[in-house]
């Protein structure tokens, strides 16, 4: 049901960083994903569905810059930081790839579009949690 949380949970424990800020912000993304407000069964190019999907995008984008802001400030490798932000821009870049305004047209369900950037999330997620983790405990 759209506007509920899911009963399969989007945050995990091996995603902590041991990062406070950057786990805070995890968990928020996590959050807005679980609740993602978008119907399933909706067409892809109906309104509803196209509003959802850029706030989606909007919410994506800043969560991505704050969390790139954060490893500037704490001082992460330029390599460390490039890798992360090529991540998120291949997250982001399925954004505008599905869009149904896009010269995409292959015919994508509302769900698995969701779906589909769930997964990509969750794998980013999942990868530099671990990752960063290692980084810190390597520095102290």
């Amino acid at each position: 049901m759209a506007n509920q949380p899911t009963t399969n949970s989007v945050w995990r424990d091996p995603m902590e960083s041991g990062i406070p800020q950057f786990d805070e912000q995890r968990r928020d993304l996590a959050g807005v994903i679980e609740r993602h407000d978008i119907d399933p069964a909706a067409p892809i190019m109906e309104d509803n569905f196209r509003g959802r999907f850029s706030v989606q995008q909007v919410v994506m984008a800043e969560f991505f810059n704050r969390e790139e802001s954060l490893m500037l400030q704490l001082g992460f490798p330029a390599r460390f930081q490039q890798r992360m932000i090529g991540d998120h821009n291949k997250i982001l870049d399925y954004f505008i790839e599905v869009y149904p305004d896009s010269m995409d047209k292959k015919r994508r369900t509302a769900e698995e579009v969701y779906l589909n950037i769930r997964e990509a999330v969750e794998a980013h997620m999942l990868a530099h949690g671990q990752e960063l983790r290692r980084y810190i405990e390597g520095s102290a």
